[in-house]
Formats: structure tokens, sequence, C-alpha cells
């Protein structure tokens, strides 16, 4: 990739609705979480958790599917104890807008309603390792149908917006959540750059947040000084005067509710064996799709899927539709023992 310097502004600020759920409406009345750090003592999720990838949009304007893909696996990671890198460009190439751009509130919907897939299904960066570019960011012919089942896996819980721009509120939703999205813009701008806020702190003597960046250097801060907020570069902590806007956060999904049971059928006088997971029916037999077929439905190692097995008798299958086919009909018959 070619890792441009210089931020794109990609943030299309949220219109006003009033459907949206309000955090500070949630916390109102709550107690201060326990063993949250103050701003004073500071905090990063990235050093509790682990670090994410570095993540890099060139030339594209998907800053908002940087900063919100960013918010979910850090999420994810801490929850699941599961480095998932999820696709940006999966995610950008559902909610651009014509001119180029996204807004924040776009991403968090699509991540709670439809999901984000893996980056594996749908791969953020060109293969040959050219520029990511906006044309190349809004490309979706390649998507297989894995897509739409993987994305689901990883749907988020509810999505609130933060309308304050307190610290202390900011601070919260980042202990709670795990870090949050949210935008940042120049004075007088009509866009503004999408970020990931994972942390807060005292830096340079004032009070800010930390975030992860689509751009070098990754991790930059934020300040508050006298009711402002300035943009910190390397040498200056007020370097410029900025707004911030369109803030989110957002509850972990459901990504420890108990896997669905394997249930392996044998067609009568056949070797072959069907897989069949809730109401889908694969026919399973190919060694190169078996990780996949085995990280789809969240089963870390064969191990794990071996002892998730219900043993059933043999039957005809001629009633079912096959969701899928997968290679050679032998490797589930060896896997198991049952050849």
């Amino acid at each position: 990739m070619i890792k441009k310097e210089n931020a794109i502004w990609g943030a299309i600020p949220d219109p006003e609705d009033s459907r949206d759920f309000i955090y500070e409406d949630f916390i109102a009345g709550k107690a201060r979480p326990v063993g949250m750090p103050t701003l004073a003592q500071g905090y990063d999720a990235e050093d509790i958790f682990g670090k994410l990838r570095d993540e890099h949009q060139d030339s594209s304007y998907r800053c908002v599917a940087e900063g919100g893909t960013s918010d979910n696996e850090m999420s994810i990671l801490a929850i699941t104890k599961r480095m998932i890198q999820l696709s940006q460009r999966d995610a950008y190439s559902q909610i651009f807008q014509s001119g180029g751009g996204a807004s924040p509130r776009d991403f968090y919907k699509l991540a709670n309603g439809k999901g984000i897939c893996e980056d594996r299904f749908c791969p953020s960066y060109p293969a040959d390792g050219s520029e990511v570019t906006e044309a190349f960011s809004r490309q979706r012919g390649d998507i297989t149908t894995k897509r739409t089942e993987n994305a689901k896996q990883w749907r988020i819980g509810a999505y609130r917006s933060i309308t304050s721009l307190n610290l202390e509120v900011i601070a919260q939703a980042i202990f709670e959540n795990n870090g949050c999205g949210g935008a940042y813009r120049p004075i007088n701008n009509s866009m503004g750059h999408m970020i990931w806020f994972k942390g807060y702190g005292i830096h340079k003597g004032y009070q800010g947040l930390k975030y992860r960046d689509s751009y070098p250097p990754y991790e930059k801060w934020i300040v508050k000084h006298k009711g402002k907020f300035y943009y910190s570069s390397t040498n200056q902590p007020l370097a410029t005067e900025i707004q911030l806007y369109s803030i989110w956060t957002a509850e972990p999904g459901d990504w420890l509710k108990k896997k669905l049971m394997i249930q392996l059928k044998r067609a009568t006088n056949e070797k072959k064996v069907f897989a069949i997971i809730g109401e889908k029916k694969y026919w399973i037999n190919s060694w190169d799709n078996l990780e996949d077929f085995l990280k789809l439905f969240g089963y870390d190692n064969l191990e794990k899927a071996k002892n998730s097995v219900i043993e059933v008798s043999p039957e005809h299958l001629e009633q079912f539709d096959y969701a899928g086919n997968i290679g050679n009909p032998s490797i589930w018959d060896y896997i198991f023992g049952r050849k």
C-alpha cells in the first residue's frame, strides 16, 4: 500500500434523528463503573487487551469504516480474546455516499443489522499491494455468500449517540465499551475524519482522548483546553483547533452464545456424510475449505467441532436441499473415523 500521510475528510456529519438512543440518557443516575480509572490516571484499551493492526485508507474516503471496524475489533477482542480482523471494504461498500465518504451512524446501523464480515471474505487491501483507492473500496463484485453468514456472527449490540462533549462522559463510554468511534473536523469544515477513541488521560499537561488513526503515526491525541478541542501534533499539544461530532458507542454483540451443534447424517448405503447445522445442510469434504467452514460457525479447531457432534441414525437425505457442496465426499467420514 502507498500510505499517504494526510487525512482525507470522509466523515459526513450525521443528520439529526429523534430515534437515536442517547448514551447520556442511558447512564443517567447510574454509578461510575467499578474500576474505571480517572482522567488523571488514564486508560488505553490496547494496553489492556492488545494492539490492533495498523490500518491505512490511502486516497480513499473510507475513514468511517476504518474507525468503526477498529471499534468493533477491540470489543470483540476484549470479550472473546480473539483477534478478528474485520473488512473495511465490506462496510464502506455498503454505506458510501455518491460524493465519497459516509455517515458514522450508517456504519453502526450496518454493524448492528447485517454485521461486518472478516477481512478474509472481503480483503480491504489490493492483493498486489497497490494504493487503496476510492474505487477499490466501493467494490463488492468478488464477495461470496460466505460473507453474509460470517458478518452475522459479528453483529454488535445496541449502539448509542454521545451528544455531550464532556470528557468524563466520553471516557466512561470508552471504558465501558472498550472504545468508541467519533469524528473531528477543522473549524468551519463541512466534513471531517473518523477515528477510534481507544483511551483517555493527560497528554503534555492537558486532559484528552487517545485515538488510533488510519494515517501514520497511528496513535494520536486530541486534547481539551478552556472548553475547546485541539488536534495535538508531535511538537504542539494545541496545534489546531477542531470540532468533535458524530460520536458513537456500541455494546458488544452476542459473541459468546452457545454454538450450534453439528449433526452428522449419512445416506443409506453411502459413505457420504452430511453436516447439518441449524437449518443448513452441508456436504463437507475438502481439506482446503474445512478451516473456513469451522471458523464460519465459530469453531477454533477440529477438536472443538468433534465435541459438538450429535450422533444420529443413518437416514436418507434426499429431502434436503444442500446449502453448499465443498469438494470430495469422504472427508467427514475420515475425520470422525466412520469409514
